[in-house]
């Protein structure tokens, strides 16, 4: 029987929905309440930012009802009784200070319609700043005051922003150290949001104060408070609480929503096996069943309007909660979409990863209903669906022409998943392809068309003549531009394959489309950009280099010799197939009867074992020469040479086989209760490891005595891997994750690495690194810590064995897709280094090259030696760190940062001197040439210079908004600076101002001056480069960036100027204005850059966090057609799946 939740017999209350009073005996009283209660208590500013429904407005009236206890002065300002869509700035203010002054309890003492009136003159915020100091703090002159700030996130939909409102609290804050009144007042806010939402201006510190108060849903030990309603009236209430928060994972709405429901119902006759049952029914037909309609109080639509309420993010955002339901969890990365995901409150973190945060939301919003969003946004989606459904192979549910426009231009507006982007890709390589057979029909139409025209004309000659000149240029200029058409898509088609991941692909077109541009002989200046742009991303971008195609079913197995010079796969197609390593199929191997999992080489390269369901294990020589076939009367699904070659362990069935390699069965071991995958000598070989469908290793010694079982995974283990010093090693499992062990049974760390099953891992020789191979069709690089560095997606079906070359020159993966892949270890061109967590926006080397020091948002500075791979990670901002200069002599470097001070450091690291004065961020910093002195320009629109002992010498005022960048001349006379203000001033060290340059239509981001002092270079927010004289003279314009461009920087030897843009290049200029080179090597926008001082490399800083440094000798000198054609030669000489005409796209480039 169903009632109306909100009425009740019981004098115990559950309540749905809103604040509950002070002594409500069903409060559950969490960690929160201690940690918010203590840290105000100590005068913390605190936020307690979650989701919707979580009890945040409860929590803040218990604790204030607590402190007001303790002799507190409390108010609450709830934002969302203050402002609308028609209220202005100033009515807004007025309304904060009106209910400040009730809720403070001012009535009669302030009258504050007449001070009002007095501040008339003063801006809002100024004000409320006035009230706070001179109204607040002295009326109430000893108590601590705490002003609770609830439904915070109802100012993000204000026509104005509030950003001042933010800053002012971070202000009040600040004051502490100037003014103790301060002291006594602090703030606590609530809300739906992040703290980086807050202010919302780009250009402002961000609010970056105040405690985190975790607000969790209620835990096992913490719900004994809502017993006392069910035990009156209800058998086993302790059975039906725990039943409870089985189903609402102690979302506390819904705890409290159920529990009404569970009182409120009609029991049948129950015992403690009954009431899940009991529960699951109640759940099923009053909450999950007709949600929409039954969802009263409103909480499930809520999280619904949440998840759906931005058309452009909604694709990506269901994506990864799709991914979250198809794996069960998902690694926490911190992007927009987890945190909207997390905002919603339908995920919550667990550890290291997000999951679904209880059974209802689970079955609520399940594939189903996800996939139901997805087909609503998609203007395409029946297409796309049926386009999965084929496995990707059904062409004619692509897009094309009309449909195809229509979809990209769609796509421009929002942020896709994955899935959508390759069939976009996938959409228009086939529309290209086709079109060009389309225009191959149409130029042999015309071609028979006009034959037949001048055979109808042939008896008037003259006539004739001139339609036929006419035919001819009208079909010449037709086809011009159709091939330029052409070009163009294959360009396009390119860049779609690079954001499929599928980089060889991506090369192949790319050099498609520059040579028939090249046979066209035609200048198209905007299809020529064209190309090399796409041609210049394959080149930069792509590991892989070459593909095997041959085998008809997935290749489960692939190895490489320990020469490196040939690779043997495994297939389910009942072959092997042995291979040189440039791609050159040797010999197919065809004597097993079924699918064949592994083949693997001996270590001194002489022989092959092969692993087949056939119940056989068989040896060849490396010739491919059957030697000998081992009988084991159970299906082989692993097979694995001792280390000194005389031995063969192999997964049989359920139980280990060991045999000698002549043939002769040494041993039977039984231990696993399922399939064996896997088998893995140590590398001394007095041990070996063993993974199962049981969901268990077992390490055993070489003579088959069991030492230990692991346990901790909870489906099938199918790889395990040792560490290179048999310390330790890795499982990798069905249920996505990998695992750390030692050889002791100690767990040590758990990743969860993949959406789907863990199929392999390999350790690289020599790092500390590995790689995972997932079904989920990805390959990823781990350090062995855990911590992801990149990811690999080329493969279109789940990716099932890896193998690495010996002394790591190259790695293989094997597929479903029936294809395996070549890739490089690295990018020859460039190092890079992925540490920080946040983007680089400094750059800087040392004299003497041994060092980069790197500055980022994430708070911190690291210092590089590259020749050593080491890394020293400094700490002691507090605050996003915006930019890093070496000093001249080597001595140090100095830093600058958001948390507005300059810090000097050695180059051991230590901070010995910390420069303050500036009142915002600190944008730029520049070291005078004889090392002495320091200059530092901010958002305070001032440029401070410092002596190096950190005594302040001037502040120069000038720039009528923030100060960008700063550099001083090659005499150390003179200062330029670049500003918000769009001008470039040459100052000099008094503080005079020189002159003023004006040119750039947008703010100077960055500013250089030439090694021998003649010349500035700027870099603009308007997408250009501007070089001048010191007279202030535009000598030339750089204008083909086609984004801001963030940092500029001349080469040292003077030769030359580098930039980097928001555009994703960096690009090389002379000093005449010719672009020398441009560098598409990139996925991120690009912040900062430094010339090494031999002008040989240079350091590249993105937003995506990484670190690269280019070798410039190589770069600048390289011919991307011919590089390009190099990496693939093997792929074009050997790949049978190669058109002729494909394979033909690199001659006389090479010779």
């Amino acid at each position: 029987m169903k009632t109306d939740l909100n009425q009740t017999d019981s004098s115990y209350e559950y309540q749905v929905g809103g604040s509950l009073r002070v002594n409500a005996p069903s409060y559950v009283v969490r960690h929160a309440d201690k940690q918010l209660y203590q840290a105000l208590l100590k005068g913390e500013f605190s936020y307690v930012l979650n989701t919707r429904q979580m009890g945040k407005s409860s929590l803040r009236v218990r604790i204030k009802n607590r402190l007001q206890q303790e002799g507190y002065r409390c108010a609450s300002l709830d934002l969302t009784s203050i402002g609308s869509e028609t209220t202005t700035p100033i009515q807004w203010y007025k309304g904060v200070i009106w209910e400040l002054w009730r809720g403070f309890n001012l009535i009669g003492k302030v009258n504050l319609k007449a001070w009002w009136g007095e501040q008339a003159d003063f801006s809002p915020i100024q004000r409320l700043d006035h009230f706070i100091q001179d109204i607040l703090l002295t009326s109430i002159p000893s108590q601590p005051i705490v002003i609770f700030i609830d439904e915070i996130d109802s100012v993000l939909g204000l026509p104005f922003a509030v950003d001042d409102f933010w800053a002012f609290i971070r202000f009040c804050y600040n004051q502490r150290a100037e003014n103790k009144e301060y002291n006594r007042l602090t703030f606590a806010l609530f809300g739906v949001a992040t703290p980086s939402e807050l202010i919302q201006s780009k250009e402002r510190t961000p609010f970056n104060v105040g405690t985190a108060i975790e607000l969790r849903g209620f835990q096992p030990h913490e719900i004994k408070p809502l017993i006392g309603g069910l035990k009156e009236s209800l058998s086993y209430p302790q059975g039906i609480l725990q039943e409870i928060l089985y189903w609402t994972g102690g979302q506390p709405f819904l705890t409290q929503k159920l529990c009404q429901m569970v009182l409120r119902e009609t029991p049948p006759f129950l015992t403690p096996a009954t009431v899940p049952q009991w529960i699951e029914r109640i759940v099923r037909s009053q909450i999950i069943d007709h949600w929409e309609t039954q969802d009263e109080p409103e909480h499930l639509r809520t999280i619904r309007d949440r998840l759906l309420r931005k058309e452009t993010n909604i694709a990506r955002i269901l994506a990864h909660y799709l991914e979250i339901l198809q794996s069960g969890q998902m690694p926490l990365d911190n992007s927009f979409e987890q945190r909207e995901l997390l905002l919603s409150g339908l995920v919550e973190k667990r550890g290291s990863s997000l999951r679904v945060r209880n059974p209802i939301y689970e079955m609520v919003f399940n594939r189903d209903w996800v996939n139901e969003q997805l087909d609503r946004l998609r203007p395409y989606s029946s297409s796309l669906q049926a386009w999965v459904k084929s496995q990707y192979q059904d062409d004619s549910r692509l897009l094309r022409g009309q449909a195809l426009a229509e979809a990209k231009n769609w796509a421009k507006d929002h942020r896709l998943s994955d899935l959508d982007y390759q069939f976009l890709a996938a959409s228009e390589t086939c529309d290209r392809r086709e079109s060009q057979q389309k225009l191959e029909a149409e130029r042999l139409k015309e071609t028979e068309k006009r034959l037949k025209a001048q055979k109808r004309l042939i008896g008037v000659i003259s006539i004739a003549l001139l339609v036929s000149c006419g035919l001819i240029w009208m079909t010449v200029s037709q086809y011009r531009q159709a091939t330029l058409n052409e070009i163009r898509a294959i360009a396009r088609s390119s860049q779609g394959y690079l954001i499929a991941e599928r980089g060889l692909d991506a090369l192949i077109e790319a050099i498609k489309a520059k040579r028939k541009l090249q046979r066209l002989r035609i200048n198209d200046k905007e299809t020529e950009q064209e190309v090399e742009r796409a041609l210049g991303k394959a080149v930069y971008g792509s590991l892989q280099f070459n593909r095997f195609t041959g085998h008809k079913d997935g290749v489960w197995g692939v190895d490489i010799s320990g020469d490196g010079q040939m690779l043997v796969t495994a297939s389910w197609d009942h072959t092997l197939k042995l291979w040189e390593r440039d791609g050159k199929l040797l010999k197919t191997l065809t004597d097993h009867e079924n699918r064949v999992y592994k083949g693997k080489f001996s270590h001194n390269g002489q022989l092959i074992a092969s692993a087949s369901v056939d119940q056989t294990i068989k040896l060849w020589t490396i010739e491919g020469q059957l030697l000998r076939s081992l009988l084991t009367y159970k299906p082989v699904y692993d097979v694995a040479f001792s280390p000194d070659d005389q031995t063969l362990i192999a997964a049989t069935g359920h139980d280990i086989q060991i045999w000698t390699v002549e043939g002769k069965l040494l041993n039977k071991l039984k231990g696993h209760s399922a399939e064996v995958y896997d088998v893995e000598f140590s590398h001394n070989g007095q041990f070996f490891l063993s993974s199962s469908k049981d969901h268990t290793i077992k390490l055993w010694t070489k003579d088959g005595q069991l030492l230990k079982t692991f346990q901790d995974h909870n489906h099938t283990v199918w790889e395990v891997e040792w560490s290179e010093n048999d310390s330790y090693f890795l499982s990798a499992s069905e249920d996505g994750t990998i695992k750390q062990w030692t050889l002791d049974g100690n767990l040590i760390k758990t990743i969860f690495a993949h959406s789907g099953a863990v199929m392999d891992i390999e350790f690289v020789p020599k790092r500390k690194v590995f790689f995972s191979a997932g079904e989920d069709q990805t390959i990823k690089l781990w350090t062995v810590e855990g911590e992801l560095i990149d990811s690999f997606s080329s493969h279109r079906d789940g990716v099932l064995d890896l193998a690495v070359a010996p002394h790591n020159t190259f790695w293989a993966s094997a597929s479903w897709d029936k294809t395996v892949k070549l890739w490089k270890p690295n990018k020859p061109l460039w190092i890079d280094f992925l540490e920080h967590q946040a983007e680089i926006r400094g750059v800087a080397f040392s004299p003497d090259q041994t060092h980069v020091v790197t500055a980022s948002r994430d708070h911190t500075l690291k210092l590089w030696r590259p020749e050593e791979e080491s890394i020293m990670l400094l700490r002691d901002h507090t605050d996003g760190v915006s930019t890093v200069v070496y000093s001249p002599d080597g001595q140090f470097f100095a830093s600058g940062s958001r948390d507005e001070t300059v810090r000097l450091w050695s180059n051991q690291g230590e901070n010995f001197r910390t420069l303050k004065g500036h009142t915002d961020w600190v944008l730029t910093v520049a070291i005078s040439p004889d090392s002495q002195f320091i200059a530092s320009g901010g958002l305070d629109r001032t440029i401070k210079l410092w002596r190096k002992d950190g005594t302040l010498i001037k502040t120069i005022t000038g720039h009528s908004r923030g100060v960008l960048s700063v550099d001083f001349s090659p005499d150390g006379q003179y200062l330029v600076s670049g500003g918000r203000d769009q001008t470039i001033k040459i100052w000099r060290l008094d503080g005079s101002l020189v002159k003023t340059i004006k040119g750039h239509e947008g703010p100077v981001e960055s500013v250089a001056i030439s090694p021998d002092g003649s010349k500035i270079v700027s870099g603009s927010r308007d997408t250009t480069l501007k070089l001048w004289n010191w007279q202030g003279e535009l000598l030339q314009s750089f204008e083909t960036h086609q984004e801001r461009v963030w940092t500029v920087a001349f080469s040292p030897n003077g030769e030359m100027i580098a930039s980097g843009s928001d555009d994703k290049t960096v690009r090389f200029w002379d000093l005449e204005g010719q672009l020398i080179k441009t560098l598409y090597g990139y996925n991120s926008m690009i912040r900062s850059i430094a010339f090494s001082p031999n002008s040989e490399q240079l350091a590249v800083g993105s937003r995506e966090n990484m670190l690269i440094l280019w070798d410039l000798k190589e770069v600048l000198a390289l011919d991307e057609l011919r590089y390009g054609c190099d990496w693939i030669k093997d792929y074009l000489k050997f790949n049978a799946d190669l058109s002729e005409s494909d394979r033909r796209i690199c001659d006389g480039i090479n010779q």
